[in-house]
C-alpha cells in the first residue's frame, strides 16, 4: 500500500476517534464564558492563602488527612479545608453554617445563585450529589461548583483549577 493511500484510509478513523472524543468527553466546560471568582471565597477560608489550624479548631473537632499533594482537614457536617503541601488552601467545601463571599449558602434557591454569578455556567448530574451549576474564572485559575437538589442549594465547592 502506497503512503498516500495509507493516509487517505486512515482518514475515517481519524473522523470516528474525533466524533467518539467529542461524545465521551464533554465539550461544555471549554464553551463556559468566563465569570470572575479572584474575590471569592467561603466563610473565613480563602484559595491561596495559609491554613491557620487554631482558627480552623475553633469551628470544631476536626479530622487531618494525608491528600495528594497536600492535606485535607474535615470538621463533619460543616465544611472541609484542603491545602497544598505548604498550607496554602486550594479547595473549599461548605456545608450548613457558612456562606460564599458573594451570599450563597446551603438552602438557597437556585434562582439566586444565578443572579448572582450570572448565566456564564454549565451544569451536569452527578448521582447521589443532584445537579451542579458550575462557573469557571479562567483568568484565575478558579472553579465554583454549586451542588442542588429540588432547585434548592446543597453545597458549595471553590477549588483552583
Amino acid at each position: 500500500m502506497t503512503r498516500k493511500r495509507m493516509i487517505v484510509a486512515l482518514i475515517p478513523i481519524l473522523g470516528i476517534l474525533i466524533v467518539a472524543a467529542i461524545f465521551f468527553y464533554p465539550a461544555y466546560p471549554f464553551l463556559t464564558s468566563s465569570t470572575d471568582l479572584s474575590e471569592e471565597s467561603i466563610g473565613p477560608f480563602h484559595l491561596n492563602e495559609q491554613l491557620d489550624e487554631a482558627e480552623f479548631a475553633s469551628f470544631g473537632n476536626y479530622k487531618k488527612s494525608d491528600q495528594q499533594g497536600g492535606y485535607g482537614y474535615l470538621v463533619e457536617g460543616s465544611h472541609y479545608v484542603k491545602t497544598n503541601e505548604s498550607g496554602e488552601i486550594v479547595s473549599i467545601s461548605i456545608g450548613r453554617g457558612f456562606s460564599t463571599s458573594s451570599g450563597i449558602e446551603i438552602d438557597d434557591p437556585v434562582e439566586k445563585v444565578i443572579d448572582v454569578y450570572g448565566d456564564h455556567y454549565y451544569t451536569y448530574r452527578e448521582m447521589g450529589l443532584g445537579d451542579a451549576i458550575v462557573y469557571i474564572d479562567r483568568d484565575n485559575a478558579r472553579e465554583l461548583t454549586v451542588w442542588t437538589m429540588d432547585d434548592h442549594v446543597t453545597g458549595v465547592w471553590l477549588n483552583e483549577r
